[in-house]
């Protein structure tokens, strides 16, 4: 996104933590955003996996990401914490 009405956080999730940008900045988790682009961060359990081969994709998956619309960082954040692992 990097805009200049973007900004960026990161949560936790039952996977480890998630970067987040959204737009637009500001009215802190309430406000509803217009866009919210979300990708898992590197923790330490991917880090032993890309010390073994730096250019892999990881098994453990934290990259893929998420998206959503009209709706506000907790909601988002709450959609989140309710995934679980298969």
């Amino acid at each position: 996104m990097g805009t200049e009405d973007s900004e960026e956080t990161t949560i936790t999730s039952p996977f480890g933590p998630m970067y987040l940008i959204y737009t637009p900045k500001g009215k802190g988790k309430a406000g509803r955003k217009k866009e919210i682009k979300a990708n898992w961060a590197e923790d330490a359990n991917m880090r032993p996996e890309k010390a073994k081969d730096p250019h892999a994709h990881p098994i453990l998956g934290r990259y893929h990401g998420f998206s959503a619309t009209g709706i506000t960082v907790a909601e988002f954040e709450k959609i989140i914490n309710s995934l679980k692992p298969i």
